[in-house]
């Protein structure tokens, strides 16, 4: 009875924790140990039927020897309880596992190298019917003919759309030009271009007398006002233009500003479209870099007392010939009627009411005028070269003998052991007037010397150190100088392309000049072989 009280207990005090298989196997025992007792058949509490549950585990394991002997011993004990409904195993609960993030290994590309067409792995049978097949292929896509695709109505390539936008596109473009270039009404406040200003009552007399000026010093004058015309430009018929260069027809517009400062404050100034000009030539303008600019306005400030001067080159453009000439088109009721009586340009006017133009000389607008003014000006300045217009304004003559040094060297006593300094000058000395005028040498041809000619450097330092207190045999030095500058050819310096490898030939002489002084020189250039440089 204790036994079955402490089965009871046992019962009564089971948690959770304990699985129903151990609670039903206890049940079990404890109703047949009553039934032994009592001798009554003692019915279950709970009688309920519980689903049969397969467990996969079970089935998919293969026999396990311990759990045969559990069996065997239990029903050899209890063949009673054995003899009962077998206990009902519950699968463990599912654990809800979480996923994990799969690792993705990226597999390495096999790098194809291609065999060359020598290798006996390229001439295996598969691979030669591989090529035949591919051959064979390409030489029937050859023989067969496209065929003809039917054309598609698109939007796209409307021409009467697309001749709309440019005309909406040139509009815009020629407003912009036109605000960009006109000139502002007091009363209004209005942008006013050339064309308005010759249709506007105020200001019509002012401007038409202002382009008939422009026209007159362009073309052969008009009125008699102009004094000095450039001939720049010739009215022509349509007719007198080449054939071979009507579709090079360029436009012409004026630009049109108000300056008080000047004499005539209406400026008004013809210009050429060159946006339209198909020159054959080179149109690049060498001009000053801006290092070179800020340099000089630099030197300026940094001297006392220096002085800043600009000169302006009056029809610089307008003068200079051009290689070809250029033809330009303008409407009739652009142009004055000033011009139009001067010239009879009714005579000359197109069917479309135009007036056509040949431009000889350099005008604005025009891409090559830059450049062929700047030649010309060259030209025109290298005429007299720089030595023989200093030696002109120095009034030194041509020697009748050949000077092929332009210092006087040491004289050398050959066999001496020791080689001595030329002595101070014991001459008398220079007035200033002469004194000024071996300053003046030596500052004219420094430039001279560091720019072209390098070999005027020594003698002019030479020179240069005795200007203080010059002599006798200074003014045979610069004289000497003198001769040697009208008797040699200039000096022309030329720049070839190398791989700039700096590098130098330099001497140098210890109190080998008077006063116990030293010398030392050289000049580099780049170079592009190793090792020595050329002497």
């Amino acid at each position: 009875m204790n036994a079955i009280a402490a089965c009871q207990q046992a019962l009564n005090n089971a948690t959770n924790d304990k699985s129903n298989n151990e609670i039903n196997m206890l049940q079990a025992i404890l109703n047949k140990a009553r039934e032994q007792v009592t001798g009554e058949a003692v019915e279950p509490e709970d009688k309920q039927t519980l689903p049969r549950v397969q467990n996969n585990t079970e089935s998919l394991q293969p026999h396990n020897e311990e759990r045969r002997t559990i069996r065997s011993m239990t029903a050899s004990l209890t063949p009673e309880v054995v003899a009962s409904p077998p206990p009902i195993i519950q699968s463990p609960p599912r654990v809800q596992k979480l996923p994990q993030p799969q690792i993705i290994k990226k597999r390495r590309k096999r790098v194809q190298v291609p065999l060359p067409e020598s290798a006996p792995a390229a001439n295996t049978r598969s691979k030669v019917r591989e090529k035949k097949r591919i051959l064979k292929r390409k030489r029937e896509l050859l023989r067969k003919k496209p065929e003809p695709q039917p054309k598609r109505a698109s939007t796209l390539h409307n021409p009467i759309r697309n001749l709309r936008k440019a005309v909406r596109k040139m509009q815009r473009v020629e407003n912009q030009v036109h605000k960009a270039l006109a000139v502002m009404d007091k009363k209004s406040g209005k942008m006013l271009n050339y064309r308005q200003l010759l249709r506007h009552p105020d200001y019509k007399k002012d401007w038409s007398l202002s382009s008939a000026n422009e026209f007159g010093r362009l073309a052969n004058g008009v009125g008699g006002r102009i004094k000095n015309p450039t001939n720049t430009i010739k009215f022509v018929k349509y007719e007198d233009i080449p054939k071979e260069r009507r579709k090079d027809v360029t436009y012409g517009q004026f630009v049109c500003t108000v300056r008080p400062e000047k004499k005539e404050q209406n400026r008004t100034r013809f210009v050429v479209g060159g946006n339209k000009i198909n020159y054959p030539g080179e149109v690049a303008t060498p001009t000053a870099e801006m290092l070179v600019a800020k340099l000089l306005f630099n030197s300026v400030v940094s001297t006392p007392g220096a002085k800043f001067m600009t000169m302006d080159l009056s029809n610089f453009y307008l003068m200079t010939p051009l290689k070809r000439p250029e033809y330009i088109r303008m409407k009739m009721s652009d142009i004055p009627e000033e011009i139009i009586l001067e010239y009879k340009l009714r005579d000359k006017v197109s069917k479309e009411g135009s007036i056509y133009m040949m431009a000889i000389r350099g005008m604005y607008g025009l891409p090559q005028s830059g450049l062929l003014a700047n030649e010309l000006l060259k030209k025109r300045l290298n005429k007299n070269g720089y030595v023989s217009k200093a030696l002109k304004q120095f009034q030194h003559e041509r020697p009748k003998v050949k000077q092929d040094a332009p210092y006087p060297s040491a004289r050398i006593i050959f066999g001496a052991k020791k080689q001595y300094a030329t002595e101070k000058s014991k001459a008398p000395l220079l007035n200033a007037k002469e004194k000024k005028f071996i300053q003046k040498v030596c500052g004219k041809f420094l430039f001279l010397g560091r720019a072209v000619d390098s070999t005027l450097l020594c003698p002019i330092s030479a020179i240069a150190s005795q200007s203080s207190k010059p002599t006798k045999d200074t003014m045979a030095q610069t004289m000497q100088l003198l001769d040697y500058l009208a008797s040699q050819e200039d000096a022309v310096i030329t720049y070839n392309a190398s791989e700039m490898i700096l590098a130098a030939h330099s001497d140098a002489s210890y109190l080998s000049e008077p006063v116990a002084r030293s010398r030392a020189g050289g000049h580099f250039f780049p170079f592009k072989q190793c090792g020595n440089p050329p002497q």
